[in-house]
């Protein structure tokens, strides 16, 4: 060769920093995670780092667009990533849309009244929803948490975030119970007795038909339920449950 244009430069994708070389094999692929487009390149400073959010596993690239995105779910903060698992996974009660995220900051709080104990998720429907008859008022959840409707409450829907979506028993019912799901599980008061009050909480709650009364009715939610004893009975009691409660006048007496 008498003339320095005779001399090949190293392939985009490839640097060497030896002199005097005679064999294209001395030309080095830049490592997975960056990438070349220059000519006779004569450092590894050539190669360029794939951004953050972004990883290579190919040696040799020629340009940038052989970095691939982390996917949804996951970021990375750092260049030069060299293999997928480079990307770091959003933690448990989080999620993230974006491809190609560069920092944790993509990762969103599953909202109240949902939790997730996995990492890595990819859309806020991976995010659980509190079952029916809880609720939370917490973002970002890891675990279930969920608390339960309180006694005297029930709610039939999933993903409760406030303790306002837990509803009151009807009138004529009460529950000892928390975290019940409908109001067909809430206790109707039972016959001789009555409430006219949601959200009743224990037995005691309802109200016994005064003396000289009775009802046959479960689940009453008035007074009006409660009947007075024919004409010739009576009753000293309270709260009684059928007519024959009521007790027949004595021979010599009537009423």
């Amino acid at each position: 060769n008498d003339d320095i244009e005779d001399c090949t430069r190293c392939d985009i994708g490839k640097y060497t920093s030896t002199v005097g070389s005679d064999d294209a094999a001395t030309c080095i692929d830049c490592a997975a995670g960056k990438y070349s487009s220059m000519m006779g390149a004569t450092s590894d400073a050539a190669c360029l780092d794939c951004a953050v959010g972004k990883y290579s596993e190919v040696s040799g690239a020629t340009s940038g667009a052989v970095c691939s995105d982390c996917a949804a779910g996951k970021f990375s903060p750092n260049v030069g990533n060299d293999e997928e698992t480079d990307c770091e996974l959003c933690p448990c009660g989080k999620y993230s849309t974006d491809v190609g995220a560069p920092s944790a900051d993509t990762c969103v709080d599953c909202m109240a009244g949902k939790f997730s104990a996995q990492q890595g998720n990819a859309a806020e429907s991976e995010c659980v929803e509190c079952i029916a008859g809880k609720y939370s008022t917490v973002v970002g959840m890891c675990e279930d948490l969920c608390e339960e409707c309180g006694a005297g409450k029930y709610s039939a829907t999933l993903g409760n975030d406030e303790l306002a979506d837990c509803m009151d028993c009807s009138p004529g019912k009460y529950s000892t119970t928390p975290g019940i799901m409908s109001d067909d599980e809430c206790e109707e008061c039972p016959a001789g007795k009555y409430s006219t009050e949601v959200g009743r909480a224990h037995p005691d709650d309802c109200i016994e038909c005064g003396c000289g009364k009775y009802s046959t009715v479960r689940g009453a939610q008035d007074e009006d339920t409660c009947q007075a004893c024919d004409a010739g009975k009576y009753s000293s009691n309270e709260g009684n449950d059928e007519e024959t409660d009521c007790t027949p006048c004595a021979a010599g007496k009537y009423s």
